[in-house]
């Protein structure tokens, strides 16, 4: 199974620790992102122009929202899309998503 990594800044590291989520992998604890930190995480590399794969990143964003739950127009998950995504792709989100979290 591939593994994304990220090289992310203290601060950044930080914030996803508050809210990360630990797991049991084999008698090893582990520290999962928060859902909606991965989001932030596959928006940052959607919208990179040396990125070669946005189109699955996509897919992944959509797949995550959904199968968590998290709802695109709850302003605090607006904030965090607007600082890794920008408006494009808070709009985009908006379009594709009703107000409970499932695909149009």
């Amino acid at each position: 199974m591939p593994v994304d990594l990220m090289v992310v800044s203290l601060s950044t590291w930080q914030k996803f620790q508050e809210e990360a989520r630990t797991f049991d992998l084999t008698g090893t604890t582990i520290a999962l992102p928060a859902p909606r930190h991965f989001v932030a995480r596959k928006l940052h590399a959607a919208n990179s122009t040396v990125r070669s794969k946005s189109a699955q990143d996509w897919e992944d964003i959509f797949q995550l929202i959904r199968l968590q739950h998290l709802d695109p127009h709850e302003s605090a998950f607006q904030t965090l899309i607007l600082r890794y995504g920008g408006q494009s792709s808070l709009t985009r989100l908006l379009e594709a998503f009703d107000g409970n979290g499932s695909l149009d």
